[in-house]
């Protein structure tokens, strides 16, 4: 939750994949409503309200499935 430290998972270049925290929840949820199902992204676009429960419960982040936000060196969000 709130205060927790959120470590880079993987970095390469000019990228890193991070955990999500809850201030990229709203640029999260405005990203994700522009997305469109494919075969590698899920049907279902979850709101900003469940967003903000799930990362409540597990941080977006649990044994069955998992979010990253990719950002650029400086700090920007890319995907």
């Amino acid at each position: 939750g709130i205060g927790r430290q959120v470590p880079t998972m993987l970095e390469s270049g000019n990228t890193r994949l991070r955990l999500i925290r809850e201030g990229d929840l709203e640029t999260l949820a405005a990203r994700l409503a522009e997305a469109r199902p494919g075969p590698f992204y899920p049907a279902e676009i979850p709101s900003l309200t469940t967003l903000r429960c799930r990362f409540e419960e597990d941080g977006l982040w649990s044994d069955r499935e998992g979010r990253l936000l990719a950002e650029d060196g400086a700090g920007v969000l890319v995907g």
